[in-house]
């Protein structure tokens, strides 16, 4: 089992400590682990989770950091967050009715 950590996520987009803090970067995540569980009706733990899980948590919790530091992204986190879900859980554009 692995977990997730800011530094994790910061990673995915090349960011520092400097571009957005410890406490931005967890509620995002936090954020990310509140949607995620409800999509797939599982209760994920952040620090004890499945290398796929993990994935899932920091690449949407990158995407709010992404919208954070740019002032870049309009769309509310659930709308990102439904597009991330069809993206990420459905390849080849193969979304459920």
């Amino acid at each position: 089992m692995v977990s997730v950590t800011a530094d994790q996520i910061r990673k995915r987009l090349g960011l520092t400590v400097a571009d957005i803090s410890d406490e931005d970067v967890l509620a995002f995540r936090e954020e990310a682990v509140a949607f995620l569980s409800e999509e797939i009706g599982k209760t994920l733990n952040t620090e004890s989770c499945t290398e796929a899980e993990a994935n899932a948590i920091r690449n949407l919790a990158a995407i709010y950091c992404y919208c954070k530091v740019s002032g870049y992204c309009t769309l509310t986190h659930t709308s990102l967050s439904t597009h991330y879900h069809k993206f990420a859980l459905y390849p080849s554009n193969r979304f459920p009715e």
